[in-house]
């Protein structure tokens, strides 16, 4: 049977909007993968998102017995469409909507969500690869090095990116500016410098459509900030990780000449290499396309006497539909409501339901009944992958929202179901890192390995079991997280 079952947890819920477009992607998941596999079922309720069993099972088969060069192909397509609907987003970011009618929004708008719905059916490749491919390289490293110390040594090095990303040119880019700072003050040309910043990077702060880009004033503070310290300390600290991008490729290629790989070998490493990518992409497409494409969003919403937060709550044909008839009805509106105090998306064989009320309890009660996993909340220690090893000693502190993001202390050891780029500043104060969910290609790994943070991921059960204030050991060597003392 096809039963909802949750793949990826989630402390963020994702916009009705962007939900949508994932969902139409699936009309399309064949046609752009093997030409057989399906998604049936998709959806997000109850802090997560769902697949139909089957269409998990399928989806995982599909990813695991695909060969390297069929891999390659699927994530060469997905950067392909990223980058057209990137080019769109960065179009309709510098278009003046003063002048443009209904039918002119709604073309453009009907243009985006087309080619979105192409994108996104590759989005969670790598969340599927990720559940077998993690074995695969760790069979391959250590069938070469035949010892756990050097395997340890080369697959950070192995698994790490190896070009930088746009987090790591945000860093090199503060660090740039506040070292003029210290030099020369915050005049014009830096503040310019700093507009620049934050078009280009200022939606690392978003998530998805939800949340607001950094602000000139924040990165004004941060510069001032970062510029009371040594400029020897300034580049070390913005310069580390793309540093790290070097020593990662320059590691990989040793170990490949080192160990004679073959050309069969090499292309398992390129894939794994391309789809640390995808999974950033994934991020560009839920935080960074929004952020640019807030001129066209902003224009419906006020030509619909509307809020931000209404329209997001809409999918794309309600929005539309609305356009047509240049305005947002009163029972429509009254829907909307109900979807933001709280609601449950459904993609169920081609059919979109969005569920409120009663009937999202009632559903929701159902799916509760049929879950069948206990977690103890007795257990001394939990297990997951290493993905970064070492082992520390430490009190923890559970993310669960933005505010426990912002106000992270350093020295902690963070915990969440998952992370994504607005974990970032939180993941740098921690002194280890503990996820649910992932495998090599997570997140949370790939960043782990850039701040050389001992990192478990995977452990499905860590935000259940371990609670703000516990005193844990992480043994990131051997992915266990032992419990000394309970708050």
């Amino acid at each position: 049977m096809n039963n909802w079952t949750k793949f990826k947890e989630t402390t963020q819920i994702l916009a009705v909007l962007l939900l949508d477009c994932v969902a139409k992607s699936y009309g399309n998941f064949k046609k752009f993968h093997d030409g057989k596999t399906k998604i049936r079922r998709y959806g997000q309720f109850l802090d997560g998102r769902w697949m139909g069993q089957d269409d998990i099972k399928n989806y995982e088969k599909m990813m695991s017995i695909a060969s390297p060069q069929q891999l390659l192909i699927w994530s060469r397509n997905f950067r392909r469409y990223k980058n057209e609907l990137l080019n769109l987003a960065k179009k309709i970011s510098k278009t003046d909507f003063s002048h443009s009618s209904n039918i002119d929004l709604i073309n453009l708008f009907s243009k985006y969500v087309s080619l979105c719905a192409k994108t996104y059916s590759f989005v969670y490749d790598y969340v599927m690869l990720n559940k077998t491919y993690s074995e695969k390289i760790n069979k391959l490293v250590f069938k070469k090095v035949k010892s756990v110390e050097i395997l340890n040594y080369y697959l950070p090095h192995i698994a790490g990116l190896d070009k930088p990303a746009d987090m790591h040119k945000a860093k090199k880019e503060i660090g740039v500016m506040a070292i003029y700072v210290k030099d020369k003050g915050l005049d014009k040309r830096v503040k310019n410098r700093v507009k620049e910043y934050c078009k280009n990077y200022g939606y690392l702060k978003m998530f998805s459509y939800i949340g607001k880009p950094y602000t000139e004033k924040e990165i004004h503070r941060e510069l001032k900030q970062l510029a009371k310290k040594d400029k020897k300390k300034i580049l070390e600290e913005t310069t580390s990780q793309i540093n790290q991008l070097f020593l990662n490729k320059e590691k990989t290629e040793e170990f490949i000449k080192q160990y004679k790989l073959n050309q069969k070998d090499k292309k398992i490493i390129k894939v794994l290499k391309d789809y640390i990518y995808t999974s950033l992409w994934a991020d560009e497409l839920y935080h960074k396309i929004p952020c640019l494409v807030m001129p066209i969003l902003i224009k419906i919403y006020r030509r619909l006497k509307i809020s931000y937060k209404h329209l997001i709550f809409m999918t794309a044909d309600e929005i539309l539909e609305s356009l047509k008839l240049n305005r947002v009805s009163k029972s429509l509106l009254q829907t909307i409501n109900r979807r933001i105090n709280n609601f449950a998306f459904l993609y169920d064989g081609g059919r979109i339901e969005l569920l409120t009320g009663k009937a999202l309890n009632k559903f929701a009660a159902n799916i509760i009944k049929r879950q069948k996993r206990k977690f103890s909340l007795k257990l001394n220690e939990i297990k997951g992958q290493p993905a970064y090893a070492g082992k520390v000693r430490g009190v923890i502190k559970v993310i669960k929202n933005m505010d426990d993001i912002r106000n992270f202390e350093r020295g902690k050891i963070l915990v969440a179901t998952n992370t994504a780029p607005i974990h970032v500043p939180a993941m740098e104060r921690a002194m280890a890192i503990i996820t649910d969910e992932g495998g090599l290609l997570s997140h949370a790994a790939i960043i782990s390995r850039e701040f050389k943070k001992s990192c478990i991921v995977g452990t499905k059960i860590a935000t259940k079991v371990l609670k703000d204030g516990d005193l844990v050991e992480v043994d990131a060597d051997k992915g266990i997280v032992k419990i000394v003392k309970k708050r």
